[in-house]
């Protein structure tokens, strides 16, 4: 009978039993080195209970003999059945030495290889510590030394840089590429050549942040501006709450939903091991609602208080006329946009219609006056309707004033020194100013 027929028996008659039975070996084939302090261990046996499953491995070192134990489970009740297993067992870390390698099932000892295993580890590669620098032109590597008699070789396995010696375990580089530089450290000895890889990260000096200036901001909407980068990363922080920012990383980039008032920002630009900088930048953001007033004195118009001014001639912006007051040159109908310096969205006045009547001119109504120049005492020709008159320096400082005159002809002393002097009419819409010679 043979062995295999012999072994079925014995399960069936084991299993009948509420038994079962294994026979274990186990082989260490030659050159299994998988690294210089580790082996790979092929062990099989049979169940007799076809039930039965494996549950593990494990091994113990005593001396110079590495005993592996095989673990398994047994139902209570044993189908007997002849099945035949299979494992894999790998021994790592292993101190040098020769090793004889004996089996074990369930701590019960089954088997021995003739054959011994040697581990050799004392040649095993180290490269050192991943390490990260900022903007480095040169670093010392710190692989480990090889043993007497044996040499070793650095290479570059992605990235870039410069080796003063790749034979040299401790060797100083130079030319770093920015990013990870992934080395190589290679020990060439003949029983057992081993390598060991290390990350050599070289952070570049980024740019620092920078913003626009702060400013003013017509809308809730507004698009914010810092510096692009190089080296880095960059990034917006909203520090006003309520405010939406949807693409941080931009330099440049919308804000949305300001807040009235100031809003904050922060542009961080983050140069890993370089650091971290920063700048901050305030948008501020209103309304302007209160309807400005004009009113004049001759040719001096005047609006009420605003954040900021533009006075208009016939419905377009007179240039450099920003201020408070303005003074009128030239006929037409005047108004100022009140609002925040720069922006369009603030409120128009009233408007104000100046027409000028120069010395032996005409006006543009019936209104005349006469004689210009004159002594003090001039006539007022063409008043239809109810009319104030002021009488005006070229500052705008009122001299005298002459109220509700309604009259086709009017007579008035303007009662002033010898000079020239602005007459102001007004009709209750529009006024009319009159340059006038006291001789």
């Amino acid at each position: 009978m043979s062995l295999k027929q012999c072994l079925l028996t014995l399960a069936i008659i084991l299993g009948y039993l509420g038994l079962s039975a294994q026979v274990l070996t186990g082989s260490l084939s030659k050159n299994s080195m998988t690294s210089c302090d580790s082996a790979v261990a092929t062990i099989s046996g049979y169940f007799c209970c076809g039930n039965s499953s494996l549950t593990g491995n494990s091994h113990s070192i005593n001396g110079s003999t590495i005993t592996i134990n095989v673990t398994s489970t047994c139902p209570s009740i044993c189908l007997p059945s002849l099945v035949v297993w299979n494992t894999t067992y790998v021994l790592s870390n292993l101190p040098a030495g020769t090793y004889t390698v004996k089996y074990a099932y369930n701590g019960s000892p089954s088997g021995t290889v003739t054959s011994s295993l040697t581990i050799q580890n004392s040649s095993q590669a180290t490269a050192g510590n991943d390490t990260t620098v900022c903007d480095a032109s040169t670093l010392t590597l710190n692989g480990n030394q090889p043993p007497t008699n044996v040499t070793g070789t650095w290479s570059v396995i992605s990235g870039s840089v410069s080796f003063n010696n790749s034979a040299l375990y401790n060797t100083s580089i130079t030319n770093i590429g920015y990013g990870a530089n992934v080395l190589e450290w290679t020990i060439n000895d003949p029983a057992c050549a081993t390598s060991d890889k290390v990350t050599i990260s070289n952070d570049e000096s980024p740019s620092p942040a920078n913003t626009e200036t702060n400013r003013f901001s017509c809308y809730d909407t507004t698009t914010i501006v810092a510096n692009a980068i190089t080296g880095g990363t960059g990034k917006w922080n909203v520090i006003t709450p309520g405010v939406l920012v949807p693409n941080k990383n931009l330099p440049s980039t919308k804000a949305l939903y300001l807040n009235i008032g100031q809003n904050l920002f922060e542009w961080t630009v983050d140069g890993k091991s370089c650091g971290i900088n920063r700048d901050t930048l305030t948008i501020s953001y209103d309304v302007y609602v209160d309807t400005p007033n004009i009113s004049a004195a001759g040719n001096l118009l005047t609006s009420s208080p605003a954040p900021a001014y533009q006075w208009y001639l016939n419905g377009s912006p007179i240039s450099s006329a920003t201020a408070q007051t303005h003074h009128a040159t030239v006929n037409g109908i005047y108004k100022v946009l009140a609002g925040f310096q720069g922006c369009d969205n603030g409120l128009f006045s009233n408007e104000i219609e100046i027409l000028f009547a120069g010395i032996g001119e005409s006006s543009m109504s019936e209104i005349q006056i006469s004689p210009n120049p004159s002594t003090g005492v001039i006539s007022i020709t063409g008043m239809l309707d109810e009319i104030s008159i002021e009488l005006t320096d070229f500052s705008g400082r009122i001299l005298k004033t002459w109220k509700n005159q309604r009259s086709y002809s009017n007579t008035i002393d303007l009662d002033q020194n010898a000079g020239i002097y602005l007459l102001q009419l007004y009709d209750g819409q529009s006024r009319r100013i009159f340059k006038v010679v006291i001789e």
